[in-house]
């Protein structure tokens, strides 16, 4: 509820809109000022220690999606946006 999703696959904005993932795909979490551009964005939510989480900004997950895909050119990824505005200047 009130999450958006973006689908990527090979560094390319597929879709945009409420949406489930396959399990298979990592999921990058994006959650502003709750989330650390240090952090994998792996987790929805920061580890007790505050060292991993979701990342603070869009481009941060879209940059983590790009390294997946220079590794894993196949994989496809899913980017969560917590409720809230996130832009992205350039992609």
């Amino acid at each position: 509820m009130g999450r958006r999703t973006l689908h990527l696959l090979a560094g390319v904005v597929a879709s945009a809109g409420l949406s489930s993932a396959a399990s298979a795909a990592p999921i990058f979490h994006v959650a502003g000022t709750a989330g650390d551009d240090a952090w994998s964005g792996l987790r929805e939510t920061a580890n007790t220690q505050q060292t991993d989480g979701p990342v603070a900004s869009l481009a941060q997950a879209v940059n983590l999606s790009r390294r997946l895909h220079e590794t894993q050119p196949t994989e496809a990824c899913v980017i969560r946006l917590a409720d809230g505005r996130h832009e992205l200047a350039a992609t």
